[in-house]
């Protein structure tokens, strides 16, 4: 993420890991999950993580521990979900991190100051920027320079990926610092929100705020937003407040790329306002009604308050690869890093909807034009959110076999549907001979009726036993019947 160097990233793994289990696992099992590095590292690794959290979790109440067991292994034990300032910590560490601080700070740095404040020599900080560059490509910029280093390429692209950067790492401005005059920002941010009329949590102020402080910088260092023939058509399909005189400094050109990033990177979550009619612009681009006919036609009929949705979001997604530029597949990729530090993992349930969606998006790249690329893991999260995970469950009827009475007989099968509901498409049916499955509470001496479809037979309390025991026949059932 972000060019950070590959012991930072290990770390942050090690602690991800860790917290899904709730066993000790062993340095070799942690090799095995992080696929590198070897067992002396990773426990040297451990050991560093273990003095992180001594030391920033120290006067907390509620506490994150490793555990570091000579017999036992390693396991995380925590009273809190509360890892950001690990994760600060950990990454303002970085050297990678350290360079890029140094220019946002600054705009321009010289070499000779980096080789004293970073310690390094000039092949090294060479080797140390090679990292943050690889990734940097994927939005065509490039930290360049022989005395002094700067990043290189498009100004828009510049803001926002390290509007991007400071906000994946630290979430929030009031997390930050080293930024001076976080008050004036902040600040900022409330009269923005109040001026679109929009309202707001802390946390979206201080993340807007970041945002304010990226423009800021770069007003002060006379960088200029200039806008293409078709990235001019675009803005005038909205209705963008003018420029407020809170912020006099600012050209038009500043003030709206600034709201064009608000309305379409999906982070602070306002309403985008579209002239004269969001509907009437949604039918001039090709790529939304191809996307939406290949997915109601596949799938299922929107309802029109989900295709309005779906139609936003795509919309989105467009307005930011045309200012952006997005010219290959990596810079979608690079731009969506962000989104994919927070997804994380896939679940189970996501597994499900990403096999489907692979299939969806190669129909999808044979229809679309080449003209425009669309950002695979935007498209990836509006699938799931559009397409029901029931969708994916072919219906198993139940039948329960019980001597208890109706209430406690609803009770269990109430229990048995909700644990369920997640995994399985399940209904209970009253008529034996529908059923695709028995479930008993009745001891298998007392059931003298033979049955064609298989019986589980479980207590009326039902122990994690007996539902291990259901989940296997269910999953048994779920297979033959796709």
């Amino acid at each position: 993420m972000f060019g950070l160097e590959k012991e930072t990233i290990m770390k942050k793994n090690i602690v991800d890991i860790l917290d899904q289990e709730a066993n000790f696992l062993t340095a070799s099992q942690l090799k095995e999950r992080l696929g590198q590095g070897s067992v002396s590292k990773i426990l040297k690794s451990c050991k560093e993580i273990q003095s992180i959290f001594n030391q920033i979790y120290a006067h907390d109440t509620q506490k994150i521990h490793l555990i570091i067991n000579q017999h036992n292994g390693i396991r995380l034990s925590r009273e809190t979900n509360d890892f950001h300032r690990f994760y600060a910590y950990l990454y303002t560490k970085d050297i990678s991190y350290q360079i890029v601080r140094a220019l946002i700070l600054e705009g321009t740095v010289p070499v000779a100051k980096l080789y004293v404040e970073l310690g390094v020599s000039d092949s090294n900080l060479r080797k140390k920027i090679r990292p943050i560059n690889h990734f940097l490509e994927g939005l065509g910029l490039h930290i360049s320079g022989t005395k002094a280093l700067f990043i290189k390429g498009d100004h828009k692209k510049i803001r926002v990926f390290l509007f991007l950067f400071l906000l994946g790492i630290h979430q929030q401005i009031s997390y930050i610092d080293w930024i001076k005059s976080v008050n004036r920002y902040q600040q900022l941010a409330t009269q923005i929100f109040d001026l679109i009329e929009q309202p707001q949590q802390s946390i979206q102020t201080n993340q807007l705020a970041i945002w304010i402080y990226i423009f800021e910088l770069s007003v002060h260092r006379h960088r200029k937003i200039a806008f293409t023939p078709q990235e001019e058509q675009v803005i005038r399909l909205h209705k963008i407040p003018g420029k407020p005189l809170f912020l006099p400094d600012w050209s038009e050109e500043d003030w709206q790329f600034f709201m064009l990033f608000i309305y379409h990177s999906g982070i602070f979550q306002v309403p985008i306002p579209l002239l004269p009619n969001p509907q009437a612009v949604y039918q001039n681009f090709s790529f939304i009604k191809d996307w939406l006919t290949l997915f109601e036609t596949t799938y299922m009929p929107l309802s029109e308050d989900k295709r309005q949705f779906a139609q936003s979001k795509l919309f989105q997604q467009l307005v930011i690869a045309r200012f952006l530029n997005f010219a290959t597949a990596a810079e979608s990729i690079a731009f969506n890093a962000y989104s994919y530090y927070y997804f994380g993992t896939l679940h189970e349930t996501s597994e499900v909807h990403l096999k489907e969606f692979e299939l969806f998006w190669t129909r999808f790249a044979m229809t679309t034009s080449k003209e425009t690329l669309p950002q695979k893991g935007f498209n990836f999260l509006l699938f799931q959110a559009l397409l029901p995970l029931d969708y994916f469950f072919k219906e198993i009827k139940l039948y329960l076999l019980s001597d208890l009475n109706d209430l406690f007989t609803l009770s269990i099968k109430q229990y048995i549907l909700f644990i369920f509901s997640n995994k399985f498409k399940l209904r209970f049916v009253y008529d034996l001979e529908q059923s695709d499955l028995v479930i008993s509470t009745i001891p298998i001496r007392n059931v003298d009726t033979p049955m064609k479809q298989p019986i589980i037979f479980v207590r009326s309390r039902l122990f994690a036993v007996d539902m291990r025991q259901i989940e296997r026949a269910l999953r048994k059932l779920d297979e033959a019947l796709r």
